[in-house]
């Protein structure tokens, strides 16, 4: 029976997303109460690297997703500007003259963007 009382409302969540339209792996699901992805936050996911490659420490960094654990997933922030001030941040403290950031973002929509930005 408490089994039932979870299973039950993520059904009809689900059954309502196909109604309004969701179709796996085309189009994105839109949120409904009680939905499989009703707590997950909107991210956008970024590559961000630097030319020529930050020295922190004695480690040589070219990518942001170097600076994660290896076991988990890339680093990800709700919007790009989240990822440009990061860029600038690590420009900022380990960066040299001439040190370049390159941005290229993989949006909720579909699209893609890219972006250069100079190290302050």
């Amino acid at each position: 029976m408490f089994l039932l009382s979870l299973v039950i409302p993520q059904l009809v969540a689900f059954s309502t997303q196909f109604a309004r339209g969701f179709i796996p792996f085309t189009t994105a699901p839109g949120r409904v109460p009680y939905s499989w992805d009703m707590f997950a936050p909107p991210t956008e996911r970024c590559i961000l690297t630097w030319t020529p490659p930050l020295q922190i420490g004695r480690k040589t960094i070219s990518s942001f997703n170097e600076m994660g654990p290896t076991l988990e997933w890339d680093i990800a922030y709700e919007r790009p500007q989240d990822y440009v001030d990061a860029g600038l941040k690590f420009c900022a403290r380990f960066g040299v003259a001439g040190n370049k950031a390159h941005m290229r973002c993989f949006h909720m929509n579909g699209t893609e963007s890219e972006n250069s930005f100079a190290c302050h």
